[in-house]
């Protein structure tokens, strides 16, 4: 666990992406070349990585597949490498690099290379497996309630978010309450909740429950949003995320990845943008690649 604060503009952006998988033939390469470009362009755009930047997988893993392994980058110290390569065009514009499954894995055989060398090479905080990012407010913009905007809790994640439902939209509702389900008891001082691993890409927003209530002699009625609270914020009134991947089900002809072999669903490919004006959360978006 690790906490990062970072102040911020009032008006900005911040990119939630990962499960990028260097070193496997199914990564999708120029969706994060682009990615990468759009982050290093736009102004005051920020981004977290959610962990699993390599592919990483040891012979021994029922996982692992010589035909799908890059020959570019064939080991875990070369993978690490290209993925630092590939991130240091934004590397003052990342807030925290997370641990994933894949890099945790790593660790027993070779060292964490996401803390000893991706994050230390291009200066990014390392956020371990699961992270409270604090978002400050610049010094001018300071106020009485102090210097904390909002905050977000990261998770690289684990487990899946399944659904047998026949209907999709009924299977998308299930996987949905599943990871709001999956998050909320983590963190209670957070608006937003995100996790990768699962490579779904999913946004499920703040509930707006319609009350009643009095006010200037009338009856009026209204809704309950998301809280503006940095201490405390109901469960229902956060913004929870599932941050997509850049790992492709099929790639050339006559090869078959993991998620092939284990019949599992395809999988959208993407990130999820976080829209924030004046240290307000306004909308959280899915950006398919």
């Amino acid at each position: 666990m690790e906490i990062v604060t970072r102040a911020l503009p009032p008006d900005h952006e911040i990119i939630l992406f990962g499960d990028t998988h260097e070193g496997s033939i199914l990564k999708h390469k120029k969706g994060v070349r682009e990615l990468v470009n759009y982050i290093k362009e736009k102004k005051n755009c920020f981004a977290v990585h959610m962990g699993d930047l390599v592919e990483s997988i040891a012979i021994d893993d029922l996982r692992y597949d010589r035909l799908t392994t890059d020959p570019g980058s064939p080991v875990s110290l070369n993978q690490y490498m290209k993925a630092a390569e590939e991130l240091a065009p934004i590397k003052d514009k990342l807030l925290v690099i997370m641990q994933g499954n894949h890099d945790w894995k790593t660790i027993s055989k070779h060292g964490d290379f996401v803390k000893d060398l991706v994050c230390r090479d291009l200066g990014v905080p390392y956020g371990t497996y699961e992270c409270w990012l604090e978002v400050q407010k610049t010094k001018h913009k300071l106020t009485a309630r102090g210097k904390d905007a909002y905050k977000i809790f990261l998770a690289h994640g684990a487990g899946t978010l399944s659904s047998n439902a026949k209907d999709p939209i009924q299977r998308r509702g299930n996987q949905e309450a599943a990871l709001k389900q999956r998050l909320y008891p983590e963190a209670g001082d957070c608006v937003i909740m995100a996790m990768g691993h699962t490579h779904k890409l999913m946004v499920v927003r703040p509930t707006q429950e319609l009350y009643m209530h009095t006010a200037g002699g009338k009856v009026k009625q209204s809704y309950r949003t998301t809280a503006k609270s940095t201490t405390e914020i109901d469960k229902d009134h956060r913004w929870y995320l599932n941050t997509g991947s850049f790992l492709r089900k099929y790639g050339p002809r006559g090869v078959s990845g993991y998620a092939e072999r284990f019949m599992l669903r395809p999988a959208e490919l993407g990130y999820v943008k976080v829209m924030v004006e004046d240290y307000e959360v306004q909308d959280c978006v899915e950006v398919r690649v």
